[in-house]
């Protein structure tokens, strides 16, 4: 938190429809309290990042363990617990060494099942990255 700007503000539009905008230190620092309390089973890979003088940009993919109660799917059974990948993109401008706030997309839909391992290159044991 101490990498924030005094009054952040963030956009987080995990479906178009359902965009959520939080401004202020207090209630960045809540929503992360929360967040690192109750989604303590999430990965973030980033393939891409692009880091200039005031902004920094960066797509991926995000794993999460959800309940069936907070999948927005079809024909999902609300007492099961899935493994949820989704491709995002996170945008997050600068002042100086301070960052303003955050704006991240996720794309449509969800892919369930699999892994919560990033597949390996088997060659170097690497984890893959799309060029």
């Amino acid at each position: 938190m101490a990498t924030l700007v005094a009054d952040p503000i963030y956009h987080l539009c995990p479906r178009p429809e359902a965009q959520r905008v939080m401004q202020g230190w207090e209630t960045v620092r809540s929503f992360y309290a929360g967040t690192l309390s109750t989604d303590g089973k999430s990965e973030r890979w980033f393939d891409r990042i692009v880091v200039d003088d005031d902004t920094m940009a960066a797509d991926g993919e995000r794993v999460l363990l959800l309940p069936g109660t907070q999948v927005d799917a079809d024909a999902v059974d609300p007492d099961a617990t899935y493994l949820v990948r989704r491709r995002y993109v996170l945008i997050a401008p600068f002042d100086g060494l301070l960052m303003v706030g955050e704006d991240s997309y996720a794309a449509p839909g969800f892919t369930f099942g699999g892994s919560a391992e990033r597949p390996r290159d088997s060659s170097s044991g690497r984890r893959n990255v799309a060029s």
